[in-house]
């Protein structure tokens, strides 16, 4: 047991110290919200940057035009400051954490034969809200980062156990802690920057699957089917992902595997930027009572029709140096996910009974409109460079087709 205990500490230490690596090497190209989250930490009082020695404006743009970010004492600083402040204030809310979660984490941080024995006691254990409070904390920000859970409440004044709630239910939806599984268990024998490579497309989807949540109706969010749909649509993707997008899947997998990777964790990684989308596809589902291989190719078919792939990329690459750069293109990817999801199902309420008849006759009926549409993405599509104008354009066009 005390060999358990111990093995539990060199894991923490590991992932904290994977933390620091990975922040150390994002802050060369994200100064900016390094600076912002030291002014947080510094204005609500729980930081003293002269005291311990952390860089100011001045010296943070320095280091920002030499490439360099910051440095791994200044980083474990503002970890372990950012750690506490976000469990204070999951403490204070802590009653609102979904009980199988709170339970779940609670009981993992004992030994399995404590478990087995005293099973009600660990439950009544008088330090309970401390120990899953703290399980949650060093999880979240030692795979996502010391800002992320202040840039959520503060750009979607969420609560932080929405954020926390959200965050397992998206690790539990694209089955991430698999995937973190098949890269630390030893399965996989990787470059370092490879490693981080997949550590970072992990990132990326749960922190645009938490926006996605976060804009939904929480109280309405069945998380059971959203996992079942996601697992369901998974094993189905070439059956409703049209040939370019399906070649695009390929190309990915194909290059992690030249890269080393495990064909099945390829696979998985290679495939979570279209699970992505699908989670539009199992609102539809819920929407409109078709079935989910139905809502996926509707959906998939127009997203082929009209470019919307293309669109998205450009969004992906839309500017974020800034604080209000960053809200736009959040803004925006929010616009299209709507949009996507309301153009799919205007044209399921087609009368026609085919999935195909109804994407034929709804891309008739809107011909018109349709026709504007791609003018202006054409004109988009010769420019070099992709604006938010633009952008925003075309996604007012696309809003119109809804109607």
């Amino acid at each position: 047991m005390t060999e358990q205990v111990g093995l539990l500490v060199l894991k923490h230490n590991y992932y904290q110290n994977r933390a620091i690596t990975m922040i150390e090497h994002n802050s060369v190209n994200n100064i900016n919200d390094v600076q912002w989250l030291i002014d947080v930490l510094e204005k609500s009082g729980h930081l003293d940057k002269e005291l311990e020695v952390i860089p100011n404006h001045k010296q943070l743009l320095q280091r920002y035009q030499q490439t360099s970010g910051l440095v791994r004492p200044e980083i474990a600083v503002l970890l372990a400051y950012s750690k506490q402040v976000i469990k204070k204030h999951l403490l204070l809310e802590l009653s609102g954490l979904d009980k199988s979660l709170f339970e779940q984490e609670l009981m993992q941080y004992f030994p399995l034969q404590l478990q087995e024995m005293y099973r009600e006691q660990i439950k009544s254990h008088c330090l309970a809200a401390e120990i899953v409070a703290n399980g949650l904390v060093n999880s979240f920000v030692n795979h996502m980062g010391m800002v992320l859970a202040f840039r959520l409440i503060d750009e979607t004044a969420c609560s932080m156990v929405s954020i926390f709630n959200i965050y397992k239910q998206v690790c539990h939806t694209f089955a991430v802690s698999d995937l973190w599984h098949q890269i630390e268990a030893g399965q996989v024998n990787l470059q370092g920057d490879i490693e981080a490579e997949l550590y970072s497309e992990i990132r990326k989807i749960i922190e645009r699957a938490m926006h996605w949540f976060l804009s939904q109706d929480q109280e309405k969010i069945d998380i059971q089917l959203y996992i079942k749909g996601i697992a369901e649509l998974k094993t189905n993707l070439s059956d409703f992902v049209l040939e370019p997008e399906n070649k695009d899947i390929y190309n990915k997998v194909g290059d992690l595997v030249n890269k080393g990777v495990p064909e099945n964790l390829a696979f998985n990684i290679g495939t979570l930027d279209v699970l992505y989308l699908c989670l539009d596809v199992i609102w539809l589902n819920k929407k409109t009572n078709y079935s989910l291989q139905d809502c996926s190719k509707v959906f998939f078919a127009l997203m082929h029709n009209l470019d919307l792939l293309w669109l998205r990329d450009k969004i992906k690459l839309l500017p974020d140096t800034t604080v209000w750069e960053s809200l736009a293109r959040r803004s925006a990817r929010e616009e299209f996910n709507s949009v996507c999801s309301h153009l799919s199902l205007a044209t399921l309420q087609e009368e026609s009974e085919g999935m195909e008849e109804k994407v034929d006759n709804w891309l008739l009926k809107s011909d018109k409109s349709i026709i504007r549409y791609k003018k202006l993405l054409a004109l988009v599509h010769s420019g070099e460079l992709i604006e938010l104008e633009k952008i925003t354009v075309l996604l007012k066009e696309l809003r119109g087709l809804c109607i």
